[in-house]
C-alpha cells in the first residue's frame, strides 16, 4: 500500500493525464457502438469473421475465395460465445478494437518514455492520445478489419525490439519470434517486421554486439511458429474457403489472394509494362502522406535515417534507441517498395494511386518521430526549404495525374484514402480535391514551420494535427454511421427469417449484382443460420411456400416475378416467398 501511495505520490499528474486520454478515447470511438449493426466492406469483413467462426466450431457454408488473415480472427474468436445475435457481434467486434486502441495508446507511451526521454512525459501522454486519433485509426475501429489489431502489434513489435536489445534478456527475444510472424499472419503485409527484425538482429551479430545463442534463440522459435501458424493456416483455408473455379482453366481452381510464384512474376511485369505510372503511385503515396500527416511522417523518415547517422559519427556504436528508430524508418521504406511493385494503382479507379492502408499501420510511429525531432530541434529554414519542395514534386505529380483521368469521387472512401475523408465529401472530381488538400496541407506545413521557430510554442504543433485529425475522423465515422443507418432494412429481414424460418439453412437466390458474392452480408446478419446459395436458373429447386432472399434491384425482381411473391424490401436485399 505504501509503494502505491509513493507512486500516486511522485506521478501524480502523469497518472491523471493518463486517466482522461483513456477515458477520453473510449468514449470517443465507445459512444458509435449502438450505431453498428451490419457488414458492408465487401468480403474483409466477411472474412475475418468466418475464419473466427470456424475456429470457434460453428458452421458456415463455404462463400469467400479470397483469404483473409486469421491473426485478428482469433481475437473475434469469444464474441461467438458471447453474443447471441448479429449485431452483438458486430457490436462486440468494435469493442475488441476499441480495446487494441486503448493498448495502442499504452504501448506507444510506453514506447516513447524509452525512445525520447527528453521529451516530458506528460507531453508523451498527449502525443499518444494524438495518434489514436489518426483518421486511419478512427475509420477502420467502427468496421470489422483487422487494421487496429495490426497496428497495436507493430506497437508491440517496436517495444519488444527495445526491450531485448536494451536488456538482452531471452525472453524477449522469444517474444519477438513469436510477434512478427502473428503480424503476418494477421496480415501479409505484416512480413515486412518480420524482415526489419531479422536484418537488425543478422547485422548485430555480424558486428558482434549481439550474442549469437540469442539470434538462434530468436530463430528457432520464428521458424517454429511460422511453422505453427502455416499449419493453422492451411487449415483455415480448406475448411473456410472455397476454389474460384474461374481462375483456372483446368477447371479445379483455386483460393486467391494468396502470395505465390505466379502472383510475383504478374507484378513483375506490370512494372516494366508501364513504369511511369509507378511513378504517379509514388509521388500521389507521398500527397497522401504530407497531408495525412501535414509533413511529419516525411520528417519522422528524415529524423530516424539523421540520428542513425549520427550515431554512426559520433559513437560508432548504436544504442537500443538508435536501432528501433531506424527499424521503423526502414520497415515503412520496405512496406512502400513492397506496394508499388505489388501493383501502382489501376486507371479506373484513382483512389488506388493514393491508397494509404497498406503502409498506415506503419505510419504513427514516424509522426511520432516527426513530433520529437520538432519538440527537441525546431526546423531550420534550409531544412524546412528541402522539406517544402519534395512536399512540391510530389503535388505536381499528383495533380498531374489526377488531371489526366480527371475520376469522379463516388463516396468517401473510408478504406483506402481516411485522410482525405473531409474534403472527399466537399467536392466531386479528383483535380478538385487535390486542389484543395495541397492548399490545406501547404498551409499546415507552413505554420508547423513558424511554430517549431521558437522552443517556447513547439509543442503547439500538437493543435493543428488535433484539428486535422478530428475533422477528418468526423466525417469518416459521419459516413460509416450513415451506411450501417442506411442498410438497417436488410437487418430486418434477418430476423424476421430467424424468427419464422425453422430450418437451420435459408435460401438464397443469386443474381448478378455490383458486388461478386455480397450475399455475404447476408449470412453475417443470419448468425447461426446458414446461407444457401441456388442461381436464379434453379429457383424451381425452392420448396413451394419457403421463404427465401435475393438482391433487392429492378432486373432481379424481373426475374422471379413469376415464381415468387414479395414479402419485405430492405436495401441490397429483398425477402420472398416461393409460390
Amino acid at each position: 500500500m505504501e509503494k502505491i501511495k509513493k507512486i500516486w505520490a511522485d506521478h501524480k499528474l502523469f497518472l491523471c493525464i493518463n486517466f482522461v486520454c483513456i477515458l477520453f478515447l473510449s468514449i470517443y470511438y465507445g459512444c458509435h457502438i449502438t450505431e453498428i449493426n451490419t457488414v458492408w466492406e465487401l468480403a474483409d469483413e466477411f472474412g475475418f469473421l468466418a475464419n473466427a467462426e470456424y475456429l470457434a466450431g460453428h458452421n458456415w457454408p463455404h462463400m469467400i475465395t479470397s483469404y483473409y488473415g486469421y491473426g485478428y480472427s482469433l481475437a473475434l474468436i469469444p464474441l461467438f460465445y458471447l453474443c447471441k445475435t448479429s449485431v452483438q457481434l458486430l457490436q462486440g467486434v468494435v469493442i475488441v478494437n476499441i480495446i487494441c486502441i486503448l493498448l495502442i495508446y499504452v504501448i506507444s507511451l510506453t514506447l516513447m518514455c524509452k525512445l525520447c526521454d527528453f521529451i516530458h512525459k506528460n507531453v508523451l501522454a498527449l502525443i499518444a492520445a494524438l495518434l489514436c486519433l489518426y483518421p486511419y485509426l478512427a475509420a477502420n475501429t467502427l468496421k470489422v478489419t483487422c487494421e487496429c489489431f495490426l497496428t497495436m502489434l507493430t506497437w508491440l513489435v517496436w517495444l519488444l525490439l527495445y526491450q531485448a536489445l536494451e536488456t538482452k534478456k531471452k525472453r524477449y527475444f522469444i517474444l519477438l519470434g513469436i510477434a512478427v510472424p502473428y503480424a503476418f499472419f494477421t496480415h501479409t503485409r505484416g512480413l515486412v517486421l518480420t524482415i526489419t527484425v531479422f536484418l537488425i538482429f543478422l547485422i548485430l551479430c555480424i558486428r558482434k554486439h549481439m550474442k549469437l545463442n540469442s539470434f538462434l534463440i530468436f530463430g528457432a522459435v520464428l521458424i517454429l511458429s511460422y511453422g505453427a501458424g502455416f499449419l493453422l493456416k492451411n487449415d483455415i483455408v480448406a475448411h473456410v474457403y472455397t476454389p474460384d473455379i474461374s481462375i483456372d482453366t483446368d477447371g479445379t481452381g483455386a483460393v486467391v489472394n494468396l502470395i505465390n510464384l505466379e502472383w510475383i512474376l504478374t507484378r513483375v511485369e506490370w512494372f516494366f509494362a508501364d513504369f511511369k505510372f509507378y511513378v504517379y503511385a509514388f509521388l500521389c503515396k507521398n500527397v497522401y502522406l504530407f497531408v495525412a500527416s501535414l509533413g511529419l511522417c516525411h520528417l519522422g523518415i528524415f529524423a530516424g535515417i539523421r540520428n542513425l547517422w549520427y550515431a554512426h559519427k559520433e559513437k560508432q556504436s548504436f544504442s537500443a534507441s538508435d536501432w528501433v528508430k531506424f527499424s521503423i524508418v526502414l520497415s515503412f521504406i520496405l512496406m512502400i517498395g513492397m506496394i508499388l511493385a505489388a501493383g501502382a494503382g489501376i486507371l479506373e479507379n484513382v483512389a488506388y494511386f493514393y491508397y494509404g492502408r497498406y503502409f498506415e499501420y506503419l505510419v504513427c510511429p514516424l509522426i511520432f518521430l516527426g513530433i520529437a525531432h520538432c519538440v527537441a530541434e525546431g526546423l531550420e529554414e534550409k531544412q524546412f526549404f528541402k522539406w517544402f519542395v519534395f512536399w512540391g514534386v510530389c503535388a505536381l505529380g499528383g495533380m498531374q495525374l489526377s488531371n489526366y483521368l480527371k475520376s469522379q469521387v463516388m463516396s468517401i472512401d473510408t478504406n483506402r484514402i481516411a485522410a482525405f475523408s473531409f474534403v472527399t465529401k466537399e467536392v466531386n472530381q479528383y483535380p478538385e480535391v487535390l486542389e484543395y488538400l495541397i492548399l490545406y496541407g501547404s498551409l499546415g506545413i507552413f505554420l508547423i514551420f513558424l511554430l517549431c521557430r521558437k522552443k517556447e510554442t513547439r509543442k503547439f504543433i500538437l493543435v493543428p494535427l488535433i484539428i486535422l485529425f478530428l475533422v477528418n475522423d468526423s466525417a469518416t465515422i459521419q459516413q460509416i454511421t450513415y451506411i450501417n443507418e442506411r442498410d438497417s432494412g436488410d437487418n430486418y429481414i434477418a430476423d424476421y427469417l430467424i424468427e419464422n424460418v425453422s430450418d437451420d439453412d435459408v435460401f438464397f437466390v443469386n443474381t448478378k449484382y455490383l458486388y461478386d458474392r455480397f450475399y455475404m452480408r447476408m449470412q453475417v446478419l443470419l448468425g447461426d443460420k446458414r446461407l444457401r446459395v441456388v442461381e436464379v436458373e434453379d429457383v424451381e429447386t425452392i420448396p413451394a411456400g419457403a421463404y427465401f432472399v435475393a438482391y433487392n434491384n429492378d432486373s432481379t425482381e424481373a426475374q422471379l416475378a413469376p415464381v415468387a411473391e414479395t414479402v419485405m424490401p430492405g436495401r441490397a436485399f429483398k425477402l420472398y416467398q416461393k409460390q
